[in-house]
């Protein structure tokens, strides 16, 4: 699976423990903890695996105040997964779920997950057959998985790489992601979600932002150009990408 980052390292917010989950090429993460200045033996994440595919990308990440963190993975058969650690153990039974089964690439990684800072609610974004649209799905604290919604911005990008980043002491969430011509370069989108319901300040930030298509010749398998993240507890949001000459970095703040 080269080319792909089937692998992840989180820490739990109470306990500090780490949790390692990877892929070992079958269908089933692996998953190892970290506790006490050792290794457990590892073990698989599931009983029973929801798919069917190779499992190629791994995110997880952390909610603040506890020791939950969530799984997110993509296997070979363009599906998304999700399942969350309770500090002890993964519930299964309570929060495993199938989000997707046509992401928009497997080549490069079109999805994130934030937990949010104020409530603590979890968001998981994609990006899903080749539309410029996105789809998201919230989990509120302590409940259960919300309903998949299709996001269709008025103009956007294709979400072949997406990133997501929380705000500080907040509830809002920013989202940079490209992708989008089969030659050449590629679109740059954002939104940011304020924490409830609604995404704002969709756009098409630019249109010639250096290309991740998976069409030959111009497959970079792998490739993340781009970055975004808050500046600490003003409200703006800056994000970092590669521009199309592929020689050179740009920046947006909004």
């Amino acid at each position: 699976n080269a080319g792909r980052r089937g692998v992840d390292l989180e820490y739990e917010s109470l306990a500090g423990d780490g949790l390692a989950v990877y892929s070992n090429d079958t269908t089933n993460p692996q998953f190892r903890t970290f506790s006490g200045g050792g290794w457990s033996a590892a073990a698989s994440v599931f009983a029973t695996p929801p798919g069917a595919g190779t499992v190629l990308w791994v995110e997880l990440v952390r909610r603040c105040d506890t020791d939950e963190i969530a799984l997110v993975y993509a296997d070979a058969n363009s599906d998304l997964f999700a399942v969350i650690w309770t500090g002890t153990t993964w519930d299964e039974a309570g929060t495993e779920v199938t989000l997707e089964t046509a992401l928009s690439t497997i080549e490069t990684k079109c999805f994130d997950a934030e937990y949010e800072d104020g409530s603590s609610d979890l968001l998981v974004a994609w990006g899903f057959t080749t539309v410029a649209q996105y789809r998201f799905v919230t989990k509120p604290a302590g409940g259960g998985w919300g309903t998949v919604t299709t996001q269709i911005p008025g103009t956007f990008c294709i979400p072949e790489v997406l990133e997501l980043a929380r705000e500080p002491n907040g509830s809002r969430i920013a989202l940079l992601a490209a992708g989008g011509p089969t030659v050449g370069n590629d679109d740059l989108g954002g939104a940011v979600w304020d924490g409830v319901s609604t995404w704002l300040n969709e756009a098409r930030i630019d249109a010639d932002c250096r290309g991740v298509n998976t069409i030959t010749p111009y497959a970079r398998p792998g490739a993340f150009p781009l970055v975004v993240d808050w500046v600490g507890t003003t409200g703006q949001v800056v994000g970092v990408y590669e521009d199309g000459t592929g020689t050179s970095l740009d920046w947006v703040k909004w």
